[in-house]
Order: structure tokens, then C-alpha cells, then sequence
């Protein structure tokens, strides 16, 4: 027999404050209240599957067929609907005997903790940790299964580190838990709308440091975790963390390209995938500059191609510090990039920077000695002068830069005076 009840939950109790939309802000009352009416459709949802036979209490069930049905989960033939959007009240905290029985992980531990009294979904550890984020901590698939068919609303329980039990199954980087975990949700927020899945999404909710689940795995260096969170959802890649650094960053820092596809999206030149450059080619960092001045900056002659083959326009984008994408190469030494930039866009020579510097008064102060000889029968930029009067040779000498100056101090150059 069901257990009917109604859904009435205080704001501290539902603890789902700290999740938040793609915006990386606090949920505001507005969307609390928003998240309330999504848990009950939730409630309604598992409510019609029972009333088709869906669900049994305390037996074995078999889902009676339907129409245009889509398979359920094996492990939630099992569920209460008593349990499912009942969050705990009050924790209690497990005694030394019940920790004891760790080690075993398995149904004798649950049947061990149930002899205590305590229901299973109030019991936590001292770091806050409910049974299921042990559960996913061990990696232990079948007593996860069990937990969730018996306490579902653990799935949105946080411990002390504001972690999912996702979070921390990323973590340790176990992808069967994480799979079956994402199964859980996928069950319950696919027959949701489009705007009540945003607001419940455990993907993007981010923990005490500020890391998502996806970047969790990530950092772990769990792929196959890592690409089950962004097959699910992808909005948690373009999600930072404290440190600035978003999942997207470190799976090509890692140089994954299939992950990256993931993230992107790869649906060919009318899919998703056909406005990436609109959305990242003219973004900036925190120093102002785009993907092509730090592609430059790192000297990837392959991605700074890749990148004027889209568009030529970033090459007259300077940096906050006024310095143009062939300045940063040519201040690096990166010849082969500052020669591709100068053969797409040779007007680029001619540019330049905050303190009126071309590429060869870069070169010379940089002591860049090989890109001075490419360029040093470019009189004109050989005999230019920046803010101070100083040609390229006369940097080159300040900074004792003997083979540059070897490069620039032709005949002509030491005639100048600054």
C-alpha cells in the first residue's frame, strides 16, 4: 500500500538552494519556488507509473506494458514513492558499531544499519556523508541500486562539502556508479519540461571549492566518467571553478579531442558544433586576449592555421596591453606562427603596440635573434622609432643583445640617433 502524503518541504530542509542554472548564480526565492513545483511533478510522475503497475512495495514487480513507454531502469522497480521526495529532516549521526560494518559494503551493512531504527536516508557519517555517498565512494554498484530504489531522495543530498553523491562517485572515479546515477536522474527529469529540467540539475550544481561533478572527474583524470557527465549534460563544461578553469580547459589542456568534441558538440556544419565560433573564436581571457593571440602565445602554428582559415579578423585585436597577436608571437620567439600571420595578413608587419613598437623592435629587446634575420632587410621596420626614439638596434643594444645586434647594425641603422 502507498503511503499518501503531501509535499511540504521549509527551504532549509530541501537544501536544493545551492543548485544552480548556467549563470553561476544563487537561486533566487523565485526559482525555490520553481523547484518545489518541479519536485511535485516528479511526485506526480512516479504517482501515474505506480497506478499502472509500475512500482510494487515490499515485492517484486514486473512494469505491466505500455503504449509509446520508455524502458524504466531495472533498480526502480523497487522504489517508494513515500520515499522519493521525502528528504530527511533531522541526521543522525552513525554510531561507532555502525561504521564498524563498512568494510563489507553490501545488503548484510543495510540490514545492519535498519536494526538500529534510524531510517536509512537520516543516517549520516561526520563529514556529513549519507549512506549513499558512501555507497558511491566505494564504487559498490548493487548496494547503490538498493539505496536509491529505497531512498531515492538521497540523489539530491548534500554532505559537508556541499557534494552530490554524484560528486563524490566522480570523484573517485567509479563510471558504473556514475552511470547508473545519471540513469536515476535522466529517469526521473526526462518527463519534465525543458525549463524545470534547468532547474534541477545536479550537473551543474557545484560543490565547496566550486567544482561540478564533471570537473571532479576531470581533474581525476577519469575520461569515461567525465564523458558519461557530458553526454548527460553539457552545460557544466563551460562552468569554471574557483581557480577559473572550466572542464572545457582542462580536456584540451589534456589534448582529448574526443571529450572536446563532446563538450562542443559534433553534429557536423548545421549542428551545434556550427556556432562555435561565434561563442569562443572572439572570446577574451582575463587578460584580454582571444584564442588566436594566446594560440600565438604558445606558439600552436596548427591552431592559429586552423584559426585564420575561420577568420582573419583577430589578427587586429590587441590584447589589454595593447599588443597584437604577431607582437606576442614575435616577443616569444614563435617564428613559424609570426610568418604564418605575415603570409595571410601582410599588413600585420606594420602594426603596432602600446608604446609604438613594431615586430623587429620586439624581436630586438626580446633578443629574437632568428626572426631578425628573416625580417632585417625590412628597412622600414628596421628604421622606426617607438615612444622613446629608440629604432630596434638601439633596443637590442640597451638590452645587450650581441647577436641581435650583430642582425640590425648594417650602415644605414647607425647613422640613427634617438
Amino acid at each position: 500500500m502507498w503511503v499518501d502524503f503531501r509535499f511540504e518541504m521549509d527551504i532549509s530542509e530541501a537544501r536544493l538552494d545551492r543548485i544552480e542554472v548556467q549563470s553561476s548564480v544563487d537561486a533566487s526565492h523565485d526559482q525555490l519556488r520553481k523547484i518545489y513545483v518541479l519536485m511535485n511533478k516528479i511526485y506526480n510522475c512516479f504517482r501515474s507509473l505506480s497506478s499502472r503497475g509500475f512500482f510494487r512495495a515490499g515485492v517484486e514487480a514486473t512494469p505491466q506494458p505500455m503504449e509509446d513507454t520508455e524502458p524504466v531502469p531495472e533498480f526502480f522497480i523497487s522504489l517508494r514513492l513515500s520515499d522519493l521526495c521525502d528528504l530527511p529532516g533531522e541526521y543522525v549521526l552513525m554510531k561507532t558499531e555502525m561504521l564498524s560494518t563498512l568494510s563489507d559494503g553490501n545488503e548484510e551493512w543495510l540490514e545492519t544499519l535498519r536494526s538500529h531504527g534510524t531510517p536509512l536516508a537520516c543516517l549520516k557519517n561526520d563529514q556529513g556523508d549519507s549512506i549513499l555517498h558512501l555507497a558511491a565512494t566505494w564504487g559498490n554498484l548493487e548496494l547503490v541500486k538498493s539505496i536509491v530504489s529505497e531512498c531515492p531522495c538521497l540523489l539530491l543530498e548534500l554532505n559537508s562539502k556541499d557534494q552530490l553523491p554524484l560528486h563524490v562517485a566522480a570523484l573517485t572515479g567509479h563510471p558504473a556508479v556514475v552511470e547508473d546515477l545519471v540513469a536515476s536522474v535522466t529517469f526521473s527529469s526526462a518527463r519534465l519540461a525543458e525549463e524545470d529540467r534547468e532547474i534541477l540539475n545536479p550537473y551543474i550544481l557545484k560543490d565547496i571549492n566550486g567544482d561540478t561533478a564533471l570537473n571532479l572527474a576531470l581533474k581525476g583524470h577519469y575520461t569515461e566518467v567525465a564523458l558519461c557527465l557530458v553526454n548527460a549534460n553539457q552545460q557544466a563544461s563551460f562552468l569554471a571553478c574557483k581557480d577559473r578553469i572550466s572542464p572545457l580547459y582542462l580536456a584540451v589542456e589534456a589534448g582529448n579531442v574526443l571529450l572536446v568534441k563532446a563538450m562542443l558538440g559534433n553534429d557536423g556544419p548545421e549542428g551545434r558544433n556550427s556556432n562555435v565560433e561565434s561563442l569562443f573564436v572572439d572570446e577574451r581571457d582575463e587578460e584580454g586576449r582571444t584564442c588566436l593571440s594566446f594560440g600565438a602565445s604558445i606558439g600552436y602554428h596548427k591552431g592559429v592555421r586552423n584559426l585564420l582559415d575561420r577568420s582573419r579578423k583577430g589578427v587586429y585585436v590587441c590584447d589589454d596591453d595593447g599588443s597584437y597577436p604577431i607582437h606576442v608571437a614575435a616577443e616569444k620567439g614563435h617564428i613559424e606562427v609570426v610568418k604564418e600571420i605575415c603570409k595571410r595578413c601582410p599588413v600585420s608587419t606594420h602594426l603596432r603596440n602600446r608604446k609604438d613598437q613594431n615586430i623587429l623592435h620586439i624581436a630586438a629587446d626580446r633578443g629574437r635573434f632568428r626572426l631578425l634575420r628573416q625580417w632585417r632587410n625590412h628597412e622600414h621596420l628596421a628604421n622606426e622609432k617607438d615612444v622613446g626614439g629608440n629604432t630596434p638596434l638601439h633596443l637590442a643594444t640597451i638590452k645587450w643583445r650581441p647577436r641581435a645586434v650583430q642582425f640590425l647594425a648594417v650602415r644605414k641603422n647607425l647613422l640613427i640617433q634617438n
